[in-house]
């Protein structure tokens, strides 16, 4: 079963006398510290400005982190994005949040249940709503397949081997992936393609961020963040800069021929699932 909530810029909020940025739809008996903390988590960074043509193609992000409150660790999965101008008629976004509990954890991993399930909501216009009970997510199959959208944005599928890889090697391990907004529109797809190349018990600990615009708070890890090479994320988030970085433009590295990398050439998974 899974909690959600949902925030944006609305005339109202759950909350009594509360308008503007604000939680407008939650399941009822989700803990007060973790709505707190999903809100502390909605921080987008606009690539192009209401007024700039291309307004509606900022890139949406989505993302899979793993918190831990207490004695309890969180999965969570969501879809944070700008959206139509608010009620006012100012820039807007949207947040929506699952937390996804043991039995919602499809074999196939995080990304797959966002491809294939699509559970989110892209705008809100509907008055504030407690939901009275957890959601029931489909639970996707695993698809081993070629890495074909990593073919495509990089000319070589073993990119997708060569990102798990790196996971398996280190699940501390940090990779930004630099992409252009208007070029790379499928990022949650490249995440996808890799996460179906790891062992079934691997799949739910990767975390990543298909557009990651501002900074993170310190107990969430990103292994995979996605980031455009624009000065003003440069400015605001150096350390995704400093560390190890994979352009979509123009990688540098070579994808190896591991058993992963070959794999994601082949559609061919040998790793134990």
């Amino acid at each position: 079963m899974a909690y959600e909530l949902i925030y944006t810029s609305a005339p109202a909020g759950i909350r009594a006398n509360v308008s503007g940025f604000c939680t407008v739809a939650m399941t009822n008996g989700l803990s007060p510290a973790l709505v707190t903390k999903l809100e502390s988590m909605v921080g987008y960074k606009y690539v192009y400005s209401q007024n700039d043509a291309k307004y509606a193609l900022n890139p949406p992000s989505f993302f899979h982190y793993r918190l831990t409150q207490g004695m309890t660790t969180y999965d969570i999965v969501g879809r944070l994005c700008a959206c139509k101008l608010d009620y006012t008629g100012r820039s807007n976004k949207l947040a929506h949040f699952f937390i996804i509990g043991d039995n919602e954890k499809s074999p196939a991993g995080p990304a797959a249940l966002c491809i294939q399930a699509n559970p989110f909501v892209t705008e809100w216009n509907r008055p504030p709503t407690l939901f009275p009970q957890e959601q029931i997510l489909p639970s996707p199959q695993y698809q081993p397949r070629i890495a074909q959208q990593w073919k495509n944005y990089t000319g070589d599928a073993g990119f997708a081997g060569y990102l798990a890889q790196s996971f398996i090697d280190n699940p501390r391990s940090r990779t930004t992936i630099i992409f252009n907004p208007e070029q790379h529109t499928n990022l949650l797809e490249l995440v996808d393609e890799a996460i179906q190349l790891l062992p079934q018990n691997m799949r739910w600990r990767v975390t990543y961020n298909t557009f990651l615009s501002t900074t993170l708070a310190s107990d969430i890890l990103c292994n995979w963040n996605f980031c455009p090479d624009l000065p003003q994320f440069r400015q605001s988030l150096p350390a995704l800069f400093n560390g190890k970085i994979s352009n979509l433009n123009s990688i540098t590295q070579a994808a190896g021929d591991g058993p992963l990398q070959n794999a994601a050439r082949t559609g061919i998974v040998e790793t134990p699932q």
